[in-house]
């Protein structure tokens, strides 16, 4: 997964968040194990990478940055509807969906 990291690893050599605001950090591939219950939601948001990512860091850093920028450093991120985006027509899920939005209000 592309992360925004420091560029100094902490005392036991782990990576730690770069400060995107002061653009204290760079742009790193870093392994991420995801477990189920730690992810919360996914965003629609989509970037098509060059082929050879090693070859443009650069390119991508800079897509990155100007991706942050339209979605206001991560306050507007659009996130993945499964019944618009993914074309799910379930009527089980939409009655979760509709569930889940009267328990979050």
């Amino acid at each position: 997964m592309y992360l925004y990291v420091s560029d100094r690893l902490t005392n036991d050599n782990m990576c730690q968040p770069g400060n995107l605001a002061e653009k204290e950090g760079r742009l790193g591939i870093v392994p991420v194990v995801l477990h189920p219950s730690t992810l919360h939601s996914i965003s629609s948001v989509q970037c098509f990478l060059p082929q050879n990512h090693k070859a443009a860091d650069k390119t991508v850093e800079m897509m990155y940055m100007e991706v942050m920028k339209r979605l206001e450093w991560g306050q507007k991120v659009p996130l993945l509807d499964p019944v618009d985006d993914m074309d799910i027509e379930s009527k089980t899920l939409k009655k979760l969906l509709a569930s889940k939005e009267t328990l979050m209000d």
